[in-house]
């Protein structure tokens, strides 16, 4: 307890101290990479021998993502980016209409892999009138658009159309850097790939949209001039 509140008490320092009156983020270009974990939703599947109809799901386990992203601030809360990102998911089991739940040692060999081109819009929120407290926090929201290529170690690839929703916080370290924590959703306009597993002869048509969620620990530096 006695450490929780000494940690608790350099932070607030950290926060206040030195004459933290951060305001609007100035004009001018950053980078910025993220990297975290992605929860891939299951997708729809079937065959042609019609064994598994569209009522079944291809589940997936959490993956890796991550995010490069190069983009400007506008100065008057609103910044432009170009943002491209690599998700990964592996095939954890299927389910059947049934209910039941097939996997375990049926090896599905059916990993996706996604990667993203997208424009961003972002808006940050300039805490600072609230006190000095919370003048190097900025929350933010944003949406983007742009292309996707779904990939699979099974299937060839499959380009389509996405879109994704935005949400995080920001916290401005020194002038010209920022740590933060973003949350992402994707989504895309259907994507048909076919799959093989082991034992089994028929391939599985994969046609669903491709939606993702994911979580990002992000560092964003500004060069050019400072905050």
């Amino acid at each position: 307890m006695r450490f929780a509140k000494t940690a608790l008490g350099a932070l607030a320092l950290a926060i206040t101290g030195s004459g933290a009156t951060l305001a609007a983020e100035s004009p001018g270009p950053y980078l910025q990479l993220g990297a975290g974990v992605n929860f891939l939703e299951g997708v729809h599947v079937s065959n042609s021998s019609g064994t598994f109809t569209s009522d079944s799901h291809l589940n997936f386990d959490a993956g890796p993502i991550v995010t490069g992203t190069f983009g400007y601030a506008f100065g008057n809360s609103w910044r432009g980016e170009f943002e491209v990102g690599y998700r990964h998911s592996s095939a954890k089991n299927l389910t059947l209409p049934s209910g039941a739940t097939v996997g375990g040692s049926l090896d599905l060999k059916a990993d996706a892999a996604a990667y993203s081109y997208m424009f961003n819009a972002i808006y940050d929120f300039d805490l600072s009138g609230y006190g000095a407290q919370y003048a190097r926090w900025s929350p933010h929201v944003g949406g983007g658009i742009g292309a996707v290529v779904v990939n699979s170690n099974r299937a060839p690839g499959a380009s389509t159309f996405g879109a994704q929703a935005i949400a995080g916080i920001e916290y401005a370290y020194q002038p010209n850097l920022r740590f933060g924590v973003d949350y992402r959703y994707l989504g895309t306009t259907g994507v048909e790939q076919t799959f093989t597993q082991d034992g089994i002869t028929a391939g599985r048509a994969v046609s669903a949209n491709y939606n993702d969620h994911a979580v990002l620990l992000t560092m964003r530096w500004k060069f050019g001039g400072p905050y």
